[in-house]
């Protein structure tokens, strides 16, 4: 989701959240705004707004107040994704729908994610396979609205301590499947430096073990939709990750040449595998590194 949409979504929260448990009327705010108008407010009220968003306590401490308000706002702005008819209907009548099952919500991420945790402890103190394939299978398969962030940060923190990126970086080089499983389902709840360690590490996977990248990028990204393909692919195989620009006078001259290099041996890997079941992702691929410039 883009920043603007969390941001148009926030300021609906502003306007319209005291409908979950009083009358809209009563509250005197956002009176005959429809969904519609929504996409047309700028930047600078949006900031401005939220702000001034109201404190939601709805529950037990599930997630941090702006955390949890993000996560509301995904929910809001992915109803309207999937109901594009509800542009023309009152965005305080949206508000009310979009979060009626909110509270269901949390309990069962909360749930969801003390399996994860659960299968996150077994794994790194104890690097099977079968524990990976339970972990990759307690992970989500998606990205989840945050709004039971304090159990999942604890699912990050143990994912992607620094014993753990060792851990994983080991498997992915001896192209352990279910380990591989367990980086791409780590991809939903990661962002930030965590998240561009782990696509460099994925897309290392493709220089040892071509085929195996392949079959894994079609389980775990053939579903998505073709930008957020071409978004994380271009992630996982960007040649020169920031941390191995080289640092001196002749650094332009050398970063080109190491780009360069690291392209080509990707495109080689590439066009190693020869499974006609693979040709599309492995074309698609191609695609992107092709894309990708210096």
């Amino acid at each position: 989701m883009k920043k603007s949409r969390l941001i148009q979504a926030a300021i609906i929260l502003h306007l319209f959240w005291p409908l979950w448990h009083a009358d809209l009327e009563a509250q005197g705010a956002g009176q005959g705004i429809m969904a519609r108008q929504l996409r047309s407010m700028n930047y600078d009220s949006a900031l401005r707004m939220i702000s001034e968003i109201y404190r939601v306590r709805i529950n037990d401490g599930a997630a941090p107040d702006e955390e949890l308000r993000i996560g509301l706002a995904d929910i809001i702005w992915a109803y309207l994704d999937e109901n594009p008819g509800s542009l023309d209907r009152p965005a305080s009548e949206i508000i009310t729908v979009a979060l009626k099952n909110v509270p269901r919500q949390i309990e069962e991420q909360k749930a969801l994610w003390g399996r994860a945790l659960e299968a996150a402890e077994a794994y790194f103190s104890k690097a099977t396979p079968e524990n990976a394939r339970a972990l990759s299978q307690a992970l989500p398969d998606r990205q989840l609205p945050r709004i039971a962030f304090n159990q999942e940060r604890l699912v990050i923190y143990k994912a992607f301590a620094d014993s753990s990126f060792s851990l994983l970086d080991q498997e992915f080089a001896d192209g352990e499947p279910n380990a591989i499983d367990v980086g791409f389902r780590l991809i939903n709840i990661s962002d930030g430096g965590a998240a561009e360690a782990l696509f460099h590490d994925l897309g290392e996977i493709l220089l040892k073990h071509p085929r195996l990248f392949l079959e894994k990028v079609a389980a775990h990204l053939g579903n998505k939709s073709h930008e957020e393909f071409d978004r994380l692919l271009r992630s996982m195989l960007n040649p020169v990750a920031w941390w191995e620009m080289p640092e001196n006078d002749d650094s332009e001259t050398k970063y080109r040449a190491l780009f360069e290099k690291n392209r080509e041996l990707r495109i080689q890997a590439l066009r190693s595998v020869k499974d006609v079941d693979l040709k599309d992702i492995r074309d698609s691929c191609l695609a992107v590194l092709g894309a990708i410039k210096n």
